[in-house]
């Protein structure tokens, strides 16, 4: 449904942020986000409604009403899950 060109240009860190692609919210060199992946892409919405994903790790998962300052925890929590 979504080509592979497009998918590319989102993991691309535009030139004004290293941390947003192109509609996506990039952890370039684990900096926004240390419990996920490098690979790891957010897209944010008002009320904390976030879609989290990690390619490489099969990982989709969305969270409504979670605090921004948690994700981070939340990502290792369910990281720490499929470790198990």
């Amino acid at each position: 449904i979504i080509s592979n060109h497009w998918l590319d240009l989102c993991r691309m860190p535009c030139a004004l942020n290293p941390h947003y692609g192109f509609l996506f919210w990039l952890n370039t060199g684990r900096t926004r986000w240390p419990n996920a992946s490098e690979g790891a892409v957010c897209f944010s919405g008002a009320g904390g409604n976030t879609t989290w994903m990690e390619p490489a790790d099969g990982i989709v998962a969305v969270s409504r009403w979670l605090d921004p300052a948690k994700l981070n925890e939340f990502m290792g929590k369910v990281r720490a899950a499929l470790a198990t």
